[in-house]
């Protein structure tokens, strides 16, 4: 289910919401993985309970923007601000198949805290100027990941047959300046 809702109080605001809610289950799923104690070898693990890999439950994003009242003659200003969350989620495909793959003990914990990316927020920033000075000519400044927060996008989680777990981050804080004249 997605909602999104946008609303301009006035002629210079214009303020938007959206939200998701992913309500994925398997009905039944018995997954083949590699039998670690017999090489070459598939055991049936039930993954029917397992959440659904690499997709989290709920996300929002709320966005902000406001334009200048600048006199016609500087072009058009405006300031943009959003937000984006995301909920926890699974990191794996098949989590359920870690107690019957990996070996009890420290790997297997290693495995289950290498499951679960936790929740996320990322702030962004804008400044666009459209017809800069009455010109053909548009500029802007976006400043993405305000608060250089570091989190985990995803990943690639190999511990049971590699012992191997590689955490993708999302980018760090960036400032994108654009120059663009139109024809």
């Amino acid at each position: 289910m997605e909602i999104d809702a946008t609303w301009a109080p006035s002629a210079n605001w214009l303020l938007s919401a959206s939200f998701a809610l992913v309500g994925a289950e398997f009905d039944k799923w018995i997954a083949e993985v590699g039998d670690p104690n017999n090489p070459g070898q598939l055991i049936s693990v039930d993954a029917t309970d397992d959440e659904f890999g690499f997709t989290p439950e709920r996300s929002a994003t709320a966005t902000a923007s406001y334009t200048l009242p600048v006199d016609y003659s500087l072009g058009d200003m405006t300031l943009t601000g959003s937000i984006y969350w995301q909920e926890d989620m699974v990191n794996f495909a098949i989590p359920s198949q870690c107690e019957f793959t990996v070996p009890a003990g420290p790997l297997r914990e290693a495995a289950y805290d290498s499951i679960e990316v936790k929740s996320y927020s990322v702030m962004n920033l804008r400044f666009d100027w459209r017809n800069m000075m009455n010109s053909s000519f548009d500029s802007s400044l976006a400043v993405n990941n305000v608060t250089d927060k570091e989190y985990v996008i995803g990943g690639f989680n190999q511990i049971d047959s590699l012992g191997l777990v590689e955490l993708a981050y999302g980018p760090p804080r960036t400032v994108v300046d654009t120059l663009q004249y139109n024809f």
